[in-house]
């Protein structure tokens, strides 16, 4: 199953209060929006932009990512999603674990504080510790800053059992407080793009994956053997329909009979989907997007247009169902 990651960008594009102080000169963002003297930037709009670059680092590295509190680069537009409703959706979501990225703020006027820090939960951490080392041992490489280091509160964002993640943490790139980190940092999509790829070189070293730099071409998922791939189907038909297969490897009549009574299709929301969107993703067939499927066992038009794919590959119907003729031409590219 593929490692997941909540990625969120904390508080919203109206949120009160969450803004820098009023810019003391003008600021021309490189991807062309331009912050005047006089005008304050809004913190939800940095925080989106640091998280679109984190998930594009993710993805590269195969891993799946969840997006909460905002959706796509446009800052603009996005809810200030209430924290309770945030860890549950993360909760559901399945993640392995969450990072909130935020910008600090000290007062309300222009002041000395600054600096970059980790956060992980006072109590309830699970595995944050280890995470938060990871990770910031990464971000303190970049631009020179004050090292704030890896402190614990009781942020909601990072309570890993409200999450349901094994880890938890929460980055403060810089001060919209401080002169100098508001609008020569803050405001530079440069900064946002160097925090994110510290970042998930942080959560690789964190999850053992190896990270994949921008430009390079990620290495094929290394592919199981035929019998533990024969073994993952049979455990799953078992645990879905009660089949009752020996779970031996062997993809035998009553394997092939067992998947014949229950092809795997869109709807289907069960470990057997589960098995097919792994299969799917370590033979490198992707949704339509060209992504990696998420091994949630839900069925929907992603994994279809990914199976379709492999269909097409191995030359058999193109019905988007996963039965006993595509297996059995499948079954050879193990």
């Amino acid at each position: 199953m593929a490692f997941k990651v909540a990625i969120d960008a904390g508080h919203g594009s109206n949120t009160a209060g969450k803004r820098t102080c009023k810019f003391t000169k003008d600021v021309k963002l490189s991807n062309g929006t331009v912050i005047k003297k006089g005008q304050q930037y809004r913190e939800h709009y940095a925080n989106v932009m640091v998280s679109d670059f984190l998930a594009t680092e993710l993805i590269r590295c195969g891993i799946s990512v969840y997006k909460s509190a905002w959706n796509d680069k446009d800052a603009s537009n996005d809810s200030d999603i209430p924290l309770s409703t945030r860890q549950k959706n993360i909760k559901a979501a399945k993640c392995d674990i969450s990072v909130s990225n935020h910008f600090n703020a000290y007062g309300t006027s222009w002041n000395s504080a600054q600096g970059i820090g980790t956060f992980y939960h006072s109590s309830s951490y699970g595995d944050s510790k280890k995470l938060a080392t990871s990770v910031y041992n990464q971000i303190v490489k970049g631009t020179s800053q004050k090292k704030r280091g890896i402190k614990q509160q009781a942020f909601a964002m990072v309570n890993t059992s409200n999450l349901g993640v094994k880890a938890a943490i929460l980055n403060e790139y810089a001060f919209m407080t401080n002169e100098h980190e508001a609008q020569d940092l803050m405001a530079n999509v440069e900064y946002c793009k160097e925090c994110a790829v510290e970042v998930a070189k942080g959560i690789c070293d964190y999850a053992g994956i190896k990270y994949v730099p921008e430009g390079s071409t990620p290495a094929p998922a290394t592919k199981v053997s035929e019998s533990t791939m024969v073994k993952g189907l049979q455990s799953a038909l078992n645990k879905d329909y009660s089949t009752g297969l020996a779970v031996d490897g062997d993809y035998g009549p009553k394997t092939k009979a067992a998947l014949a009574s229950h092809n795997i299709k869109t709807g289907s929301k069960s470990n057997s989907v589960k098995w097919l969107q792994t299969r799917l993703n370590e033979l490198g067939y992707t949704d339509g997007n060209n992504k990696k499927l998420d091994v949630d066992g839900d069925f929907g038009s992603k994994t279809k247009a990914a199976l379709i794919k492999l269909q097409a590959k191995l030359g058999v119907s193109k019905d988007g169902e996963f039965g006993t003729g595509t297996m059995g031409k499948m079954i050879n590219l193990y």
